[in-house]
């Protein structure tokens, strides 16, 4: 099937986003990397915040249909460590958006916006799932108002950074980065678990050879 220009564009400036940063891109540096001109690249994207905000939805689009899928399934443990591992994996595909998100949110603000929105509906479905967990024994009841919503704002805030400190700590590549930080998420749900969780949780961590982290790798403290 013939990939159309927009698609095109999209995938090159991607590409050079993740590598370059969005300071260093430009509709010319796109356009000289697809061999057109930069008139023909601003006939279908004005500039390079267009680009940008387009990436942007083409990533909640995809965390979306991941959602949708697992969604159909009744929640659980696997549910949930699929659905961190396969977001991470959407998040470093677009990682740029994540590393450079403070300046992109003041220079586009409907991705600010949209992001605010976007926040509030996944604390509502975090909060659903973990109701999910509770119910089906996995998961203790709060002993206090107002746990598991903190835990979920702390969720958010280590998601939505993991990138950013993968910049600075590793060299290596994908393969070795979700991994690590896949657990590191998932592994915060250790303290809420039922003696019926932490063996559900075991055999998961088990299966995957998922060992203990007690530092970044190559760090003298690390499990590595």
């Amino acid at each position: 099937m013939k990939i159309k220009t927009k698609d095109k564009i999209l995938a090159v400036a991607l590409a050079q986003f993740n590598e370059k940063g969005v300071e260093q891109v430009s509709i010319r540096t796109i356009a000289g990397a697809m061999g057109i001109s930069a008139g023909n690249l601003t006939y279908h994207y004005k500039n390079t915040d267009i680009i940008i905000y387009a990436l942007y939805l083409k990533l909640v689009e995809e965390l979306g249909q991941s959602l949708e899928q697992l969604h159909s399934r009744s929640p659980d443990l696997q549910w949930m460590y699929e659905a961190t591992r396969y977001n991470c994996g959407m998040m470093w595909k677009y990682r740029f958006l994540l590393i450079d998100f403070v300046a992109i949110a003041r220079r586009v603000t409907t991705i600010r916006d949209h992001f605010r929105q976007l926040v509030v509906l996944r604390q509502w479905q975090i909060k659903a799932a973990i109701e999910e967990m509770i119910k089906a024994g996995y998961f203790e009841p709060e002993w206090e108002e107002g746990i598991y919503d903190k835990y979920i704002l702390r969720m958010i805030i280590l998601s939505d950074a993991w990138i950013s400190d993968a910049q600075i700590h590793f060299d290596g590549q994908e393969e070795e980065i979700i991994p690590f930080y896949s657990e590191l998420i998932i592994s915060s749900i250790q303290p809420f678990l039922t003696l019926e969780g932490r063996k559900a949780y075991k055999e998961i961590t088990d299966r995957d050879g998922l060992g203990p982290i007690t530092g970044y790798p190559g760090n003298p403290l690390s499990s590595d």
